[in-house]
């Protein structure tokens, strides 16, 4: 990116500055906000001042001129002014509006010494971009939204998006994943990197194999042997997709969330995240690839049917739709990072199906 510059928060426009008033919302999705609701009430009143005088001046030209041609009238020149003041004062509203947004992300970028990402960067952020669009999250900065942390010492108001505090992330962190330390992150993540929900599907599909691929596929849409699959070694060679795609999203999401908390520092989160998008490029040789999984993995954790369609929905906008720059990237080959046994084998199920008593206990240890 020449210049860091994304969408408005809670807005899928791209860039800030872009002139689309009513978004790129798609059919069925509620319609994000752009303009606070007295600015609306001012640009209500405002083109309905203009609206009115209009047809007041209609209404006086018509007469004037057809009803009674004959007779003199002279130019509302009152009207007029009033009609044309409407018109510009609305116009400034949203001119001022659309220009305001991205000169405040540029005033944000600047105090919080942001500039653009590098490519494994972007990349990693990349592997969350269907919630962000959806959502008009910000995928080109580490946090979602703009931090009032980042601009603590900066006595600017900014008006025009929401400076989001830690303490709203350490109760998210909290309500989801019981996550109060650095140190609840650290161990948490670490069950995520270990396969926390791969590992009960692994037991579970060592087991009853066809009963639970039928039951999934019939959640997210595909075939029972697409299911199967996950639990076979991928294209060149890559180890078993298993649930990984759920796990290591979830992996980027607490990162991110982690740092817009307040527990682990910028260098730290971009440590963790680069970690566990490794992972993904070294199991995954798509995006597609990668999604699909991450709903099969959403599916199985859920067992949710309105929640499965929910994911679907959102990725077909988002392929649909999306026209972000960060979704144009390709997608990186391996690199190479070391992965555990059980990663590599797919916890040994496929080679020894004796290990399923064990892994099914340590699952479950897990999951407590």
């Amino acid at each position: 990116m020449k210049e860091l510059l994304q969408n408005h928060p809670n807005w899928r426009g791209f860039p800030g500055a872009g002139n689309s008033l009513f978004g790129q919302n798609h059919p069925g999705q509620e319609k994000l906000k752009r303009f606070r609701p007295q600015l609306k009430w001012k640009l209500r009143v405002l083109f309905g001042g203009a609206c009115v005088g209009t047809a007041l001046l209609l209404h006086f030209y018509f007469d004037a001129y057809i009803t009674s041609p004959s007779e003199q009238h002279s130019t509302p020149l009152f009207l007029w002014g009033m009609t044309l003041i409407c018109l510009l004062l609305a116009n400034a509203i949203i001119y001022r509006t659309l220009n305001g947004q991205a000169q405040q992300q540029r005033r944000y970028y600047q105090h919080a010494g942001l500039v653009p990402l590098a490519l494994s960067q972007r990349q990693a952020l990349r592997l969350d971009i269907v919630q962000l669009y959806d959502c008009g999250f910000w995928s080109e900065t580490l946090e979602y939204y703009p931090l009032a942390a980042r601009v603590k010492d900066d006595d600017y108001h900014y008006n025009l998006f929401p400076l989001a505090s830690a303490s709203s992330y350490l109760q998210l962190l909290g309500n989801d994943w019981g996550i109060a330390t650095a140190q609840d992150y650290h161990e948490m993540l670490q069950r995520l990197h270990n396969g926390m929900h791969s590992r009960l599907f692994a037991a579970q599909a060592a087991k009853k194999s066809e009963q639970l691929s039928q039951h999934l596929a019939e959640l997210i849409g595909v075939t029972p042997k697409d299911v199967l699959d996950c639990l076979h070694s991928g294209s060149g060679n890559r180890p078993p997709a298993l649930l990984w795609g759920f796990d290591l999203w979830r992996g980027i999401v607490m990162s991110r969330n982690a740092f817009s908390a307040g527990l682990i520092d910028e260098s730290q989160a971009w440590k963790d995240l680069l970690k566990t998008a490794d992972f993904v490029y070294e199991i995954f040789a798509s995006f597609d690839d990668f999604y699909t999984n991450y709903r099969l993995g959403n599916a199985f954790w859920s067992n949710n049917p309105k929640m499965a369609k929910f994911r679907l929905d959102q990725f077909n906008g988002y392929k649909k739709y999306c026209r972000w720059p960060i979704a144009k990237l390709s997608w990186p080959s391996p690199s190479g990072i070391e992965l555990s046994p059980d990663m590599l084998t797919g916890f040994g199920l496929l080679a020894n199906k004796r290990m399923h008593q064990r892994i099914d206990r340590s699952a479950n240890e897990m999951w407590q």
